[in-house]
């Protein structure tokens, strides 16, 4: 009599747990065969035993007070709480970091579709920044996310359709959310945005239409300024070109050249982006009579900032310098060799300034 009342009171318990489980899940209670993303299989026994096939022995389990949580106890005694959670394509536990599935484990497309339809919809430009520097054609644009939501922060990734843009372009971005997003599932309410480049400093493509008379200005002060420091008894120079026992110096002018930087070709391997070279006849006579050479003078990296106003100089724009070379034989060798010989990488064409 005492057996048979031990068997209907682990009858009555095994289907109280069977009850009280049945609101978890498509199955109704935490016993059968569990199966991971590699097809190993948690059996899950009606004894209260357990066991899975990468670990030894057999472990034990039982429902907690709360009715919900149940615990796992392997063969060594190490405890683990699980919950069976429910979704569209089938009821899972996780065991030890791992999703195991009631049954069967999902097939890919499955997973896919439903992560798809239960994604959380994030907008990846919502509170994102820009900053522009450089000077166009030459700008780069950088991206901050600081004001982004914290999964955008987390699992969304820009790219920039260009690394380098001018005035007036506008830049695509896209987005991209990260493969990994954890146990949560996202999807982007847009991949890509633009944004407009403007109000930048800007490299001239061409002298036409701009006033240069700071520029013209400051180059007879420096042609000025190198006559006197020339006219000297010793050794000097004058345009890169040393002298001696100078009395006097005197210029012919010739024709100016606009060089600008041909768009394929790469900025930083070029020592400017753009040029206004004057050319000279320059006669001066020493003691022992009259020597004549040939200059190229050259204001470099000529811009526009964004009030309007016209800057250069061969480190910075506020240098204001110029850039002295000399040649031999005539004024077309002196064009030939100093100017046209970087037909290659720039534009060339003779101006009127």
């Amino acid at each position: 009599m005492k057996m048979v009342k031990r068997i209907l009171g682990m009858f009555l318990i095994l289907s109280l747990i069977t009850v009280s489980l049945s609101s978890c899940g498509k199955s109704n209670s935490i016993t059968g065969m569990w199966y991971n993303e590699d097809g190993e299989v948690l059996n899950v026994q009606e004894d209260g035993t357990y066991n899975y096939e990468r670990e030894y022995g057999t472990g034990t389990w039982k429902i907690l007070d709360d009715k919900t949580t149940i615990e796992f106890k392997d063969f060594y005694g190490e405890t683990t709480n699980i919950e069976i959670m429910e979704e569209d394509i089938g009821v899972k536990i996780k065991y030890h970091g791992e999703y195991f599935y009631k049954d069967a484990y999902p097939s890919d497309e499955e997973i896919s579709e439903n992560k798809e339809k239960n994604a959380q919809t994030i907008d990846a430009f919502a509170g994102l920044s820009y900053e522009v520097t450089g000077i166009s054609p030459y700008c780069q644009l950088t991206i901050n996310n600081q004001g982004c939501s914290e999964e955008v922060r987390q699992y969304v990734s820009y790219q920039l359709d260009k690394e380098r843009y001018a005035n007036g372009d506008t830049a695509v971005i896209t987005a991209t959310l990260n493969a990994n997003t954890g146990d949560s599932a996202y999807k982007l309410e847009s991949t890509t945005s633009n944004y407009k480049i403007t109000g930048q400093s800007e490299y001239l493509t061409s002298v036409d239409g701009y006033d240069l008379t700071k520029l013209k200005a400051e180059l007879s002060d420096y042609i000025t300024a190198c006559f006197a420091k020339a006219q000297t008894p010793y050794w000097s120079e004058l345009f890169g070109k040393s002298v001696y026992d100078v009395h006097s110096v005197s210029k012919t002018d010739g024709d100016v050249y606009f060089s600008s930087l041909k768009l394929d070709k790469n900025a930083e391997n070029i020592e400017f982006v753009n040029r206004l070279s004057f050319t000279y006849k320059i006669t001066y006579k020493t003691t022992d009579g009259t020597e004549v050479f040939y200059a190229c003078i050259s204001a470099v990296n000529i811009m526009k900032t964004a009030d309007g106003s016209i800057k250069w100089g061969s480190e910075n724009a506020d240098d204001f310098d110029f850039i002295a070379q000399n040649a031999e034989g005539s004024i077309e060798n002196c064009v030939t060799t100093l100017i046209m010989c970087n037909k290659d990488n720039f534009n060339i064409s003779k101006v009127a300034v």
